[in-house]
């Protein structure tokens, strides 16, 4: 739940005495667009629709489940799972993803490290990273001219990385 209210620029405040009970605040921006805008923009969305089918490797179960949820909202077909070891067992069982929505930072495989051993087999594997706290330009780490979204990420921006990286061969 913190990971959806962090990303939506917004915060929470637990209140808990024992005895009596917990009550959760959350605190979410208003919306500054108007009604129509906000129309107007889930219309182009449904109309945008993706025939792709994601895979999101995020070793941060909320990250990951807000990230699936937004993909999703997006049109995707989504899945998801919590390292590179489980990716790479995903697509050696035959499943296809268009796209692989990675992590870089993850114990045990890196993002980069899954997905050069991915590209062993599948070559044209097509890759957006994710990243807190990497250099978003790329190139000189081995992984190539393959796109970055920096986290914490809002629908819009992952709209267009997605489009951006779904439409690269």
């Amino acid at each position: 739940m913190y990971g959806v209210v962090e990303q939506s620029n917004g915060t929470l405040k637990i209140d808990s005495q024992p005895g009596i009970g917990t009550a959760v605040h959350l605190f979410l921006p208003r919306s500054q667009e108007s009604e129509d805008a906000v129309q107007e923009r889930h219309e182009a969305r449904s109309r945008e629709r993706a025939n792709a089918r994601v895979l999101v490797v995020d070793d941060d179960a909320e990250v990951r489940q807000v990230t699936v949820e937004m993909l999703r909202q997006l049109g995707y077909e989504v899945a998801g799972v919590e390292n590179g070891q489980a990716a790479l067992d995903r697509l050696d069982r035959g499943e296809t993803f268009d796209l692989l929505l990675i992590d870089i930072a993850m114990p045990g495989f890196s993002g980069f490290e899954t997905v050069r051993r991915a590209r062993r087999r599948w070559p044209d594997l097509r890759v957006l990273y994710a990243t807190g706290f990497a250099d978003l330009t790329g190139g000189g780490d081995g992984t190539g001219d393959d796109p970055r979204i920096k986290k914490p990420f809002h629908l819009a921006d992952l709209s267009a990385a997605m489009r951006s990286a779904v439409g690269k061969r």
